[in-house]
């Protein structure tokens, strides 16, 4: 599918698929290149569908944090650990960045509290 994505959601299917590794620091530049795409095309691609990359790329990542802190196999790592395989430098921001959507934090979610 690489250099023939015709939609973001089939681009969140190949970051689900681990085509694009989430434990990196993943800017648009790598995302583009791990899709086949330049960084103009991914961009036109995802305008033409009314939506951001960056915005795809936290959401992704904050998907996977959630799957990790809600299911039996992540709870034994750590929330730093969720935070940095999901590509956060920072264990606060991932809080902050998780509390957005969910309105929960990281370890409210693990915990099956309501935000």
């Amino acid at each position: 599918m690489t250099g023939r994505l015709a939609t973001p959601a089939q681009a969140d299917q190949e970051y689900g698929r681990g085509r694009i590794d989430g434990a990196r620091q993943v800017g648009t530049g790598f995302y583009a290149a791990a899709l086949g795409f330049s960084r103009a095309a991914l961009y036109r691609v995802f305008a033409r569908h009314g939506q951001s990359v960056s915005a795809t790329i936290w959401t992704a990542r904050l998907e996977r944090a959630r799957g990790l802190l809600t299911s039996a196999g992540g709870v034994g790592i750590a929330i730093a650990d969720v935070a940095a395989m999901c590509g956060f430098r920072e264990t606060p921001t991932f809080s902050r960045m998780c509390r957005r959507p969910y309105g929960r934090t990281p370890t409210d979610a693990r915990e099956g509290r309501a935000g």
